[in-house]
């Protein structure tokens, strides 16, 4: 109901899709993400992105 009040698209993403280990650019997967590791460096694209707005680009494409 406020998604269609404010116009806005509610994603829903299943809770065990690895957000955080899937690059959003080329959709490649890391194995081991260590929480020190802050910046994506894709060895298959070159892509390059802090760990958090990665995961904000991969949960709003629906993580797929």
């Amino acid at each position: 109901m406020l998604c269609k009040l404010y116009s806005l698209k509610l994603i829903i993403v299943n809770k065990w899709f690895p957000i955080s280990k899937t690059y959003s650019k080329c959709g490649n997967f890391k194995e081991s993400l260590s929480l020190s590791e802050r910046i994506f460096n894709c060895s298959k694209c070159g892509f390059s992105c802090d760990r958090y707005l990665n995961g904000t680009r991969e949960s709003s494409s629906g993580g797929q």
